[in-house]
């Protein structure tokens, strides 16, 4: 990826915040968050992301990490005149190496604004609301006094520059600003799947009858029907990921939807989720797991890149699988809950 190639998008009319928008989206669009420094106990491997050389008029790997992403950024505003300076803050997660957290500042006139891309890959790559540009709710000490964009003018920005499709002459924009985002898409999907009334008519509909329970046995028989049919309707709807997402950034998102949209509030307590890694040389293998805990025992199902889905699996094969693998107990950082580890 040549990074300074971005520069060819921008209109020399946009303002100073809409130039930087474009490039702030754009690059996370066009980057992939490199997991391995998540995982890796290498001191050196972790040196070697983290401090990795950037030029962005040079070809180079796409793999970034919170450091390299906002050089990049820093470097492409450079190159319009948009003055910016990296700020950094000591990092919450353990490593083998300890590094910093890093955002960039950029200035427009008098005011300055801050900016996290690292966080916003997985949003830019589905056109989901991006929360990190000029979000001033954060604890860097040197950005104390950055100015906040409103996610109003974040979203007339996005029209602007394109991310969002534009307005016609004398169409109104009322709807909420999320929803002018595809996160409308991903939330009526969750509560479509969530609701198992509406789920259970969308199954009739398929025809899938769902059989009126009249004893305890019967109601297991049908919530291990209702929980493994959610679980297929996540699997095979979510192939209309956007293209060029990495690993990292599409178990995110299915983990999102797994979390969110596939159960209520009683049926969370059937699902579990796992995930094992191991490394070799610079390279880290990840599998990522899902338990469903039916009334006639646990299944699994396991990630799988080449069919970009989940498939379901045993728990023979699955002790198989994960042979050499370590399972990993802090995943805050790419699921949205920590599950202790089980056995069967």
């Amino acid at each position: 990826m040549i990074y300074a190639k971005l520069l060819d998008g921008i209109n020399a009319n946009w303002s100073t915040k809409q130039k930087a928008k474009y490039l702030y989206e754009q690059v996370c669009i066009n980057s992939l968050y490199d997991e391995r420094i998540e995982y890796t106990r290498s001191a050196d491997l972790i040196r070697n992301i983290y401090y990795r050389k950037i030029n962005i008029d040079e070809d180079q790997t796409n793999l970034v990490v919170c450091n390299t992403i906002c050089q990049i950024l820093q470097q492409l505003l450079s190159k319009i005149g948009i003055e910016s300076r990296l700020v950094k803050k000591k990092g919450k997660v353990s490593r083998a190496l300890e590094i910093e957290d890093v955002s960039v500042v950029f200035k427009d006139g008098e005011y300055e604004y801050i900016c996290s891309p690292a966080g916003d890959i997985q949003n830019c790559k589905y056109t989901m609301f991006p929360h990190f540009f000029g979000n001033k709710r954060n604890s860097y000490p040197d950005a104390q006094n950055v100015t906040e964009i409103t996610p109003e003018e974040n979203r007339i920005i996005d029209r602007e520059i394109g991310y969002l499709p534009r307005l016609e002459d004398g169409q109104m924009d009322d709807l909420k600003v999320e929803d002018s985002y595809s996160d409308i898409v991903f939330k009526e999907l969750a509560e479509e799947i969530k609701s198992t009334e509406h789920f259970k008519l969308f199954l009739e509909q398929q025809g899938i009858h769902i059989p009126i329970a009249h004893t305890e046995e019967e109601l297991e028989k049908v919530r291990d029907l209702i929980i493994t049919e959610k679980v297929k309707a996540v699997t095979q709807l979510i192939k209309w990921q956007a293209k060029g997402v990495g690993t990292n950034e599409l178990k995110q998102f299915y983990i999102k939807l797994f979390h969110r949209a596939t159960f209520n509030k009683f049926e969370k307590e059937y699902f579990r989720s796992y995930e094992f890694y191991k490394q070799e040389g610079e390279k880290i293998l990840t599998i990522h797991a899902i338990e469903l805990l039916l009334s006639t025992g646990p299944i699994y199902y396991v990630y799988s890149k080449e069919k970009n889905t989940y498939s379901i699996i045993t728990h023979l094969e699955l002790k198989e699988k994960i042979n050499g693998y370590s399972e990993r107990k802090n995943k805050k950082l790419l699921i949205d809950e920590t599950y202790a580890g089980r056995g069967h």
